[in-house]
């Protein structure tokens, strides 16, 4: 029955192609993503062009060497494409059980053609041209309930590609068919080539600069602190992707942009309109003692008169003109206080000086010299 059906093809393969490329349906030949083969899309290979064809017996030879192949309805596929001259690549092929009747669910046919599989495939009847390759690809597998190979036209062997073994001789097949057959290539997949992608950093009107940092496709990165200078009265507040010491993961080229806010009241130090007594005597800073994420800060009291409280500035910046907060102690007798919620592994400088009020305005002293501790 196969081989009526393979001449019947011939007869139609002149009109078909015929009309297929005068109606402009004959397409270039990849296809991609999970396809179904369906009563009207049965798929027909020739040179690599993806063809339709309702018809059962579209089991096509032309005599000229073009690979042809016939796939039965629900046949399911990722990917077939002419690879490379005489090369047919089918990527995870799956096909249904045949219910009855003679006919194979899959023929290839095509002279000195070589078929190549990839991943996982399943074809319960498959119809094989001889003068033909059958090739695993790396790691893949063909499972075949029913291997026939047709010597109508070429009463030749087939051929088994590089590295592809199979469960039995399938060229017992010839003229006839074999049960249970199963190709495979033991040769494991090779390692995917790993893509580096760029990683950029924008100021977003700050000044300065900040290398770029080189990284593989799908990795991981850890937002960093920002080293850019701050534009006028502003300071660092997070990356456009999120917060210094994030992590995000990288699938593209990334540029980063820095975002900044307003200065918090004091990070500028000493304002223009604060009031200074450099007489007023100011009190005496202990070392830091780090905490985890805090530290905490002592302090020799004041007593003299008018002492109202004290102001503790802390910033990571050993000049105090980024990144600074404020503490404001509002009890002259008060010797200590604990600062949380601080950044782990950082090194944080503090300094401290005393206030009085003069006509409800607070006057200060000259601040103390800054001492330095690196938070747990």
């Amino acid at each position: 029955m196969k081989q009526v059906i393979r001449k019947i093809g011939c007869s139609l393969l002149a009109f078909a192609l015929t009309f297929m490329t005068m109606s402009g349906i004959m397409e270039a030949g990849i296809v991609k993503a999970q396809e179904t083969v369906t009563s009207a899309t049965n798929v027909i290979l020739t040179d690599g062009t993806v063809n339709s064809n309702s018809s059962h017996s579209g089991q096509f030879y032309d005599g000229t060497g073009d690979a042809v192949l016939f796939m039965a309805n629900g046949t399911t596929y990722d990917s077939i494409t002419l690879t490379a001259t005489n090369t047919l690549t089918i990527k995870n092929l799956n096909t249904p059980k045949l219910t009855g009747g003679s006919k194979s669910n899959v023929s290839f046919w095509g002279s000195d053609f070589t078929f190549v599989f990839e991943g996982t495939n399943y074809i319960q009847d498959l119809s094989v041209d001889g003068n033909s390759t059958i090739k695993m690809a790396a790691g893949a597998s063909l499972k075949c309930d029913s291997l026939g190979i047709d010597t109508t036209l070429r009463d030749t062997n087939l051929t088994l590609g590089d590295g592809t073994t199979a469960t039995k001789d399938p060229n017992t097949a010839k003229g006839s068919s074999i049960s249970d057959i199963e190709f495979t290539n033991t040769q494991s997949q090779p390692e995917p080539q790993k893509v580096n992608r760029t990683i950029t950093f924008d100021a977003n009107g700050g000044t300065g600069t900040m290398d770029a940092v080189t990284v593989t496709e799908g990795s991981q990165y850890t937002l960093p602190e920002n080293k850019f200078t701050p534009p006028t009265d502003k300071e660092f507040d997070k990356w456009d992707k999120g917060a210094a010491g994030a992590v995000i993961t990288i699938t593209e080229d990334t540029t980063i942009k820095a975002l900044w806010k307003d200065k918090a009241d004091g990070a500028a130090g000493d304002k223009a309109d604060e009031k200074i007594d450099k007489s007023q005597k100011n009190a005496k800073l202990s070392k830091p003692k780090a905490g985890k994420k805090s530290i905490t800060i002592k302090w020799k009291k004041q007593t003299a008169k008018g002492i109202k409280g004290y102001e503790i500035q802390y910033s990571t910046d050993k000049d105090f003109k980024t990144n600074v907060k404020k503490v404001t102690i509002t009890k002259a007798k008060t010797e200590t206080k604990t600062i949380k919620k601080l950044k782990s592994g950082k090194k944080y400088y503090v300094r401290i000086r005393t206030y009085k009020k003069v006509s409800g305005e607070k006057v200060y002293s000259n601040w103390s010299t800054p001492k330095s501790v690196k938070v747990k």
